[in-house]
């Protein structure tokens, strides 16, 4: 699938109505967000989709005592595989955080403070090395 990619700032201005943006370099605006809505017991919906690796889809994900616990959802690797290689909601925001991660056009629930879309790509010479990450539907669990 090929994606039309425009600039973050391009991006930002579109949909500040929805979202905040931004770039990796400077603190998501919505860190005190999920500072007070983080949880460490929740589901979310997370579409995994660019470059070529593992755990590409769309899955549904249980995170107990602040790691994944259970997946669901259609995928050529085994349950223990996507597990390994699906971020928590922590880990999408520390990755976005890391100045060396390639995070760009991010956003981010304006409520919760989750991170409702990333793109990472860490060397934008190489081909196929990005991921890219759309959160829906979280969901703090008691």
């Amino acid at each position: 699938m090929v994606r039309r990619r425009l600039p973050a700032a391009v991006l930002c201005g579109v949909s500040l109505g929805i979202t905040g943006c931004a770039s990796p370099a400077e603190p998501a605006p919505t860190s005190s967000a999920w500072a007070a809505h983080a949880s460490q017991d929740y589901t979310y919906e997370l579409a995994s989709s660019c470059g070529e690796r593992g755990g590409i889809g769309t899955f549904v994900v249980t995170v107990v005592d602040g790691k994944i616990t259970a997946i669901e959802g259609q995928s050529f690797e085994s349950s223990s595989t996507l597990i390994a290689v699906t971020p928590t909601i922590d880990d999408l925001i520390d990755r976005i955080q890391d100045p060396t991660s390639g995070a760009k056009d991010v956003t981010y629930d304006p409520v919760t403070g989750v991170p409702t879309w990333v793109e990472f790509d860490p060397d934008p010479r190489a081909v196929d090395d990005e991921s890219c990450y759309a959160v829906r539907s979280y969901t703090p669990t008691p």
